[in-house]
C-alpha cells in the first residue's frame, strides 16, 4: 500500500503506479533526489541536512542516521495510502 526504500529503481516504479512512495537520499551531490529522486503527486523523498563545515566529508554513511525512523514513520502516516 505504499513504499520506503532509497534511491533505487523500486522508487522509481512505485511513483510510477501512483502509491505513496518515500524516498531516502544521501547528501552526496552527485546522488541527490534533485537529481535522481522519483517524480509523483505521492512521493515525499527525504535527505539528511549537512552543515557547510560537513560538505568535505558527506560521502560518511553515518549522516544517513540524520533520518530518523520517527520522521519516516509520520510521514507515511501521513500518506494518502493506496487502495489499488
Amino acid at each position: 500500500r505504499a513504499l520506503v526504500a532509497p534511491s533505487t529503481g523500486v522508487v522509481h516504479i512505485s511513483a510510477s503506479l501512483a502509491i505513496p512512495t518515500l524516498g531516502l537520499y544521501s547528501p552526496i551531490k552527485v546522488e541527490s533526489a534533485q537529481r535522481w529522486g522519483p517524480k509523483g503527486p505521492l512521493v515525499q523523498v527525504f535527505t539528511p541536512e549537512l552543515k557547510v563545515s560537513e560538505t568535505a566529508d558527506a560521502q560518511s554513511p553515518s549522516y544517513m542516521d540524520r533520518i530518523s525512523p520517527q520522521q519516516v514513520a509520520s510521514a507515511l502516516f501521513h500518506l494518502p495510502i493506496s487502495t489499488q
